[in-house]
């Protein structure tokens, strides 16, 4: 599998986003974010989508931009004044420098609310062709293999069959519950984001990357996998206003 990187840039048709790069295009149903990113392989039999974002079922989707590499989408709360969640697909992370052969996507997740304090109710997902699947942590500067029952896994790392592999990591310092469960030939993988409440006048936020490249060796020293993982572990935080 050859996956070309040039410089990408969203671009916006009502409810319906998409980012070619290369051979490769990765589009979104905005008004429906569960659906996450698809994105059809060179070669690949069935779409991967990654990143998708399962809100609470009374947000609505009320605005989305993009500039540049950066599409950006805002979901409310029906009642217009309970929850907030502003989602931020970049193609293009000031901290990427993605390996030859290999795309990468971050999702930047934020929720705020106009209640003294709300418990926002969000997830994050991946849902792929089937494969061996690997649950990974991030420590001391590298991702390891981690056991399946540890329930602090930053993410999994999936090889499919068609000699490719799909990296999906939760931020280290982000608070997460990351499961994988099969059904089928599809791989669902899923990330529980702020467990903690959310009070009035506090903004939260946590970051995920999606990433398809070579299935040899993905996550050894040195890898795409490993480089993609020490450079997101090692990337600032977005400013918080």
């Amino acid at each position: 599998m050859t996956i070309s990187s040039p410089a990408a840039a969203w671009s916006l048709a009502r409810e319906r986003a998409s980012c070619p790069t290369g051979g490769l295009v990765s589009a979104i149903d905005l008004a429906h974010p569960q659906g996450g990113l698809e994105v059809v392989r060179p070669g690949g039999t069935a779409p991967d989508r990654v990143l998708g974002v399962e809100l609470d079922p009374d947000s609505n989707f009320t605005d989305a931009w993009c500039r540049g590499g950066d599409l950006t989408a805002v979901y409310e709360s029906r009642d217009g004044g309970r929850l907030r969640t502003t989602v931020m697909w970049r193609a293009e992370p000031a901290w990427l420098d993605a390996p030859a052969g290999v795309w990468c996507r971050e999702a930047v997740v934020s929720a705020q609310t106009a209640l003294l304090e709300d418990v926002p109710r969000i997830n994050i997902n991946a849902d792929l062709t089937g494969g061996v699947i690997e649950p990974l942590t991030f420590e001391a500067g590298r991702l390891h293999d981690a056991p399946a029952s540890d329930l602090e896994a930053h993410g999994y790392l999936m090889s499919g069959a068609d000699n490719h592999a799909v990296l999906f990591l939760v931020h280290p310092l982000d608070a997460r519950g990351v499961t994988a469960r099969t059904a089928g030939t599809r791989v669902h993988i899923t990330a529980r984001l702020f467990p903690a409440a959310v009070e009035k006048g506090v903004l939260l936020r946590s970051r995920v990357i999606a990433a398809i490249g070579p299935a040899h060796d993905a996550t050894a020293p040195g890898s795409w996998a490993a480089t993609l993982a020490t450079a997101f572990a090692a990337s600032p935080p977005m400013i918080t206003t």
